[in-house]
């Protein structure tokens, strides 16, 4: 029902589109940045920060995210639906590794894989992501940001805060 609605309100405002009305609909993944409140990257960066070694499992698994400034520059005023998503999607363990680059791995899948059916570790360790087809655009580069910087300068920029 929820997302028959949103279809609904998306086919509605377009046909407000002309020359002199811009509509642009924005499908984004999972933002992150400063500023951006989310608890997924929350409970990544304080694992990252708590765990002597970091988990290196499910590797195949890969979470679209976008970075604030990425997502800024896609809404610069052009009319269409696009899938807003930095350009590598990256599984758990690369997240935390961007985060803490100084730390060691542990390939521990086999050790994790009981407990994936258990709702924390699932969204942790889940993912989805829009194809690199879908989340191309038209108009030209909007990701400007890779997703390893935009995670080191939302590390970088939370360490900064607490300090």
């Amino acid at each position: 029902l929820y997302g028959k609605s949103k279809l609904q309100a998306e086919r509605a405002l377009q046909t407000l589109a002309d020359g002199g009305f811009c509509v642009s609909i924005i499908r984004p993944t999972y933002v992150y940045g400063q500023g951006c409140r989310g608890r997924h990257i929350d409970v990544q960066k304080k694992l990252a920060q708590l765990l002597p070694i970091l988990p290196r499992a499910f590797t195949d698994v890969r979470l679209g995210m976008v970075y604030i400034d990425n997502l800024a520059e896609l809404c610069s005023g052009y009319s269409g639906v696009y899938h807003a998503q930095d350009k590598a999607p990256m599984s758990t363990s690369d997240i935390l590794a961007a985060m803490e680059p100084r730390k060691k791995q542990l390939r521990c899948q086999w050790l994790l894989r009981p407990f994936v059916r258990f709702s924390p570790m699932m969204r942790l360790f889940g993912g989805s992501a829009y194809s690199e087809e879908t989340a191309a655009c038209p108009l030209g580069e909007y990701q400007l940001v890779s997703m390893a910087e935009g995670l080191r300068r939302t590390t970088l920029q939370e360490k900064e805060k607490t300090t």
